[in-house]
């Protein structure tokens, strides 16, 4: 049976006119057989007839592999055909439409739109199979978007199974909805963009104090906080009030509610949680004893914040048993807001940091830090945290390494609430405004700041307390007592719009995936060229909002013009507009980075020389226009790094090109290096581009690159820069292209050492461990110590604004592999780098500045990491040198407000040095044993002394950031151990001397509480530090000695519990 229908298949593949055969030969050419041929032919057949398939199908195998290799092109192209199916025009005639229906029902709108148009047979199993419904009805259960729109617009009862009695439209009704649904969200999505939207408000009408603090809407109602101590519930249709909640004795700040309870805050100090049905008040929890300012619940636990600066996490098993679990305590301020999911709780303050918490421990994880004022609002979804402050800034921020990815600057006021989604973030402050910015834009570094922030809405005549919004409305909430409702769905274009601006409107922020639908050309003539200059003015410095929005839009559809590449040539040879330069570079850099484009060799070769003559001819371009053509010019040679012409490879004569420009005028010389800081950038990185093409590619050609031309690249930045440091007397830095010439030379020698030479991308979080792995063609650069000398020169002579570029320099440098030298080498190389160090140190009026500072310190770490404590201490001016990394060592401790990150790197270095100190078999002392204990010394005083200043002043705790904190005791722990009978004895001392002023303090009736404070810290550090001595033991100095010390230490650490026990703290 099998057999048969396998028959029956490929006899129905045969009949298909669909696939042709084809040969690979003239049959013109062919000759007629021979009658002895057929003869035997015939005879071969019927052998071969006779035979099993098995038995036949060897027969083939072998007769195969006597033939040659055209033969078996002929015999392939003759099988090809034969082999294909149209699986899907035969699956409905064994019966098994649903198999089709079911293959056809994954593919997206496009493919179906395509696969329509194969033949009547597809066309039938999509029809009857009714998947342009099924598409639809995928897209409703996984987008919010179209959910809320199916809702909206009421064509949700044509999806899913019908009702009884009910049938539903066919196939057509469904193939014309589609592009209709698609049309509507583009509309929502320009509205967004052009702020177009019906304005409804309900004005709250307070009788006492007015204000609107906070609020929540679904579909049915909107229920908000007043600052007249009501909660007020709003119909959504009429926008009358349904319901007023009184209880509250201050003004409700937060509220949020479920389908069963609305559980709100108030500046009463206490919690209290409503029916949501009947509006009846079942519970009020007390514990806050200031004003309770933020609370979030969510699957049985929710967290409160207060004005109190604690935190409470509660359980909910009820609406009647609501229990407290722990008090976070940590922030200095007041907690203005708190967030949380199953990982992380976010608490945010007027001490201008953010914390973050372990959900399930409550422990403390870690502090962001950057604003410079308090923090009013965040939210936090995923990695993402997005806070407002007033600083009058947002700040985006990953959560999981505390960086903070950007800061978006506009409003003129405080930023009192946030809140964002996967597209965008709405913002509103004190100024009265609503702030729309584009997030996706927002964590793309390239970005322009210029261009995040699509929307300003002033529509508010008072502060902007809280807002929500969702893919269709903003609702807002104001000082001004009312409550705002931007409707971006229910609008239409202003009127006397002319229809093909509307058209180009619907069409600005179509994806390429969506253009089947609508078909709309943009024919450039020679005058529209200048239309399309005239709009980027538009766009850029036109003061009319709606006129800026209205360009932009127009200008989407010119970047997939099929005539794109030469309007764009156009637009750089005829523009006046440095904004047209703009969207000229970075669409071609667009359209070369698409594989697909198709663009031919030469093409490629025409736009690289074309952007080098270009630049040439026009030094003087803006920055950001320079930026963007120097974008492209390595864009294009990475892409066609391996392309050749005639055994030429076209697109690596990089340096010969770029060295003309290099002869010329500041500007010339500025863009030349740019040029090629950049490509090697580009070489270094994997850009969207490489990400969608292959990463062995990739690897190849920075491979390649690295090879043939960075170490040409880093001599000639070398060679530039030895040329600046001999005419540095003469050189004018307050000039910007001078400036602006050193620092690009500067990053240009820093980017070639910082290349990824063997593709590992190294995890910064090790940067102190990082070996810099140097080819060993490199080695004359050196072994001659020039360059070493070079950088250690530059940052002598450069201003502050320069010097930190070339310490970074240094510390690439000072880390390059240890097997690049012989043993000797070694040593002479690391003379030349610690007597460089040695004159720092003797010269620091530099290191004042922090980014000096720290490039400093990390340099530091340098000499133990790549080198080892028998190869220092052989230097000839170890003695010199050591003394001064001590005193600088122990200056930095006393100073721990200055650059607290700093820090690490020096205790790295000392702990280091302490840990190798068995291993040394070198006969030169090491002195360690004279300077550690200065430096265990410095550190354990200065966090003492930090107490009295922290509490009287309020500044921020170091003990607040544990991390930190125990990653420097650790350090300590080690350090101590070298000459650990100074240590034991120091920590003994201090702690008696802490022990016995804590224990007068608590006895004395006129004890201040300041003091107490005080003293509190105090222990808390020798705690701590006691407990790190202990637990850093190491088996090469354990001896019955350090026993007996450690012990004595351990009876300090019980004393420390008994005296907080007794205390009740």
């Amino acid at each position: 049976m099998l057999n048969m229908e396998t028959d029956k298949i490929i006899e129905d593949s045969n009949t298909n006119s669909q696939y042709p055969m084809t040969i690979l030969y003239d049959p013109a050419r062919k000759k007629e057989p021979s009658p002895q041929y057929v003869t035997e032919r015939e005879t071969c057949l019927k052998y071969f007839e006779k035979w099993s398939e098995q038995d036949q199908v060897e027969f083939v195998e072998h007769l195969l592999s006597r033939m040659c290799h055209y033969q078996h092109g002929h015999i392939n192209s003759y099988l090809k055909p034969m082999l294909q199916r149209d699986f899907i025009s035969l699956l409905p005639k064994k019966g098994l439409d649903h198999v089709a229906e079911s293959i056809l029902s994954y593919l997206d709108a496009d493919s179906l739109c395509a696969a329509e148009l194969v033949c009547k047979e597809w066309y039938r199993v999509i029809s009857e199979g009714m998947l342009w419904k099924k598409l639809i009805e995928r897209k409703v259960r996984t987008d919010s978007l179209w959910r809320g729109l199916a809702e909206r617009r009421g064509w949700i009862q044509y999806l899913f199974k019908p009702k009884p009695g009910e049938s539903h439209p066919n196939h057509s009704f469904y193939r014309t909805l589609f592009p209709k649904i698609i049309q509507d969200i583009d509309s929502i999505e320009n509205n967004w963009r052009m702020g177009r939207h019906v304005l409804q408000r309900i004005n709250c009408r307070s009788e006492n104090s007015k204000g609107v603090y906070c609020l929540q809407y679904d579909d049915q109602k909107i229920v908000s906080g007043l600052r007249d101590n009501t909660i007020k519930i709003w119909d959504r249709n009429t926008l009358q009030c349904t319901k007023v909640l009184t209880g509250h004795t201050g003004s409700v700040l937060c509220l949020q509610y479920d389908d069963k309870v609305i559980i709100s805050g108030s500046s009463d100090s206490t919690v209290r949680v409503w029916d949501v049905v009947s509006g009846e008040m079942v519970n009020t929890l007390i514990h806050h004893c200031e004003a309770v300012l933020h609370l979030r619940f969510n699957n049985g636990m929710m967290v409160t914040c207060s004005k109190d600066r604690s935190i409470a996490v509660w359980d909910m098993t009820s609406q009647t048993e609501i229990t407290l679990r722990r008090v976070l305590v940590g922030h200095r301020a007041a907690v203005n807001v708190v967030d949380f999911d199953e990982k992380y709780i976010v608490s945010a303050s007027g001490d201008r940091t953010i914390k973050v918490w372990n959900t399930s421990t409550c422990e403390f994880v870690r502090t962001l830090n950057g604003h410079k004022r308090g923090i009013a609002c965040l939210q936090y979804r995923d990695r993402l945290v997005v806070s407002g402050s007033s600083d009058n800034t947002i700040r985006l921020w990953d959560i999981e390494c505390g960086a903070c990815l950007r800061v978006l600057e506009g409003h003129e006021e405080l930023v009192r609430c946030i809140r964002f989604d996967s597209k965008r973030i709405v913002s509103g402050a004190y100024d009265g405004k609503i702030k729309v910015w584009d997030l996706l834009a927002a964590l793309d570094p390239r970005a322009p700041a210029s261009t995040l922030c699509l929307r300003t809405l002033v529509e508010h005549t008072g502060r902007v307390f809280r807002l929500q919004f969702d893919e269709f409305q903003i609702v807002s909430s104001s000082h001004d007592d009312t409550i705002l409702i931007w409707d971006f769905l229910n609008c239409n274009p202003p009127e006397g719009t002319p229809p093909q601006q509307q058209a180009m409107t619907a069409l600005s922020n179509r994806s390429p995936t969506r253009t089947c639908y609508i078909a709309l050309h943009i024919d450039l003539n020679s005058k529209e060229v200048r239309q399309l200059e005239l709009l980027c003015k538009q766009l850029y410095e036109s003061s009319d909002s709606a006129q800026r929005a209205e360009a932009e839009k127009a200008l989407v559809s010119f970047q997939n013009s099929p005539d794109t590449l030469s309007k764009c040539q156009l637009l750089l040879d005829r523009g006046d507009s440095c904004y047209a330069q703009l969207l000229a570079a970075t669409t071609l850099t667009k359209l070369v980075s698409r594989s697909a484009q198709g663009l031919s060799l030469q093409q490629r070769v025409d736009i690289r020389n074309y952007v080098l003559n270009y630049l040439a001819t026009r030094p003087k371009l803006p920055n950001f226009v320079i930026q963007a053509l120097v974008a492209l010019f390595a864009r294009i040679s990475k892409l066609g790094w391996f392309d050749n012409d005639k055994d030429e490879f076209v697109f690596r004569n990089v340096v010969t090109d770029i060295t003309k420009f290099l002869q010329g005028s500041v500007e010339h010389c500025m863009i030349g290096v740019q040029l090629l800081s950049q490509l090697t950038c580009e070489m270094n990185q994997i850009s969207e581009a490489d990400a969608n093409r292959s990463l062995t590619k990739h690897r190849k050609i920075a491979s390649s690159f690295r090879d043939t031309q960075l170490f040409e690249i880093f001599r000639l930045s070398c060679t530039l820069l030895g040329t600046a440091r001999e005419n540095c007397k003469s050189l004018n830095f307050n000039d910007e292209g001078q400036h602006g010439l050193m620092t690009q030379l500067l990053r240009l020698a820093h980017n070639c050492l910082t290349f990824d030479f063997i593709g590992t991308s190294t995890d910064e979080s090790s940067d102190d461990l990082c070996t810099v792995q140097i080819p060993t063609s490199w080695r004359p650069a050196f072994l001659d110590f020039t360059t070493l000398k070079l950088f250690f020169d530059l940052y002598h002579s450069l201003p502050n604004t320069l010097s930190p570029l070339a310490l970074s320099c240094l510390v690439q440098i000072a880390s390059v592999r240890r097997s690049l030298f012989s043993n000797t080498e070694r040593a002479k190389f690391l003379t030349h780098l610690v007597n460089g160090v040695k004159h720092i140190l003797q010269n620091p009026q530099g290191l004042s500045d922090p980014s000096n500072y720290h490039e400093f310190c990390r340099l530091l770490a340098r000499l133990k990491s790549n080198y080892q404590l028998g190869e220092l201490v052989m230097v000839e001016n170890y003695p010199e040198a050591i003394q001064l990394i001590a005193k600088f060592t122990v200056q930095s401790l006393q100073m721990w407000q200055f650059a607290p990150n700093s820090v690490h790197y020096l205790l790295s270095l000392w702990q280091r040095m302490v840990a190798s100190v068995p291993y040394v078999k070198a006969t030169e002392p090491h002195l360690l044993e004279t300077y550690t204990p200065e430096v265990s010394n410095a550190y354990i005083t200065s966090r003492l002394e930090s107490v009295a200043v922290v509490v009287r002043e309020g500044l921020e705790d170091p003990l607040d950031d544990l991390g930190m904190v125990q990653q420097q005791l650790e350090q300590l722990s080690v350090i101590g151990r070298c000459e650990y009978q100074k240590t034991c004895t120091l920590l003994v001392q201090l702690f008696d001397q802490a022990a016995r002023a804590y224990q007068e303090l608590m006895a004395s009736p006129n004890a201040q509480q300041i003091d107490v404070t005080i003293q509190e810290g105090r222990l808390t550090w020798l705690v701590y530090i006691i407990g790190s001595a202990i637990g850093g033991r190491v088996s090469f100095n354990s001896n019955d000695e350090h026993d007996a010390m450690d012990g004595e230490l351990v009876c300090r650490y019980v004393h420390s519990y008994l005296i907080l026990t007794e205390f009740h703290l």
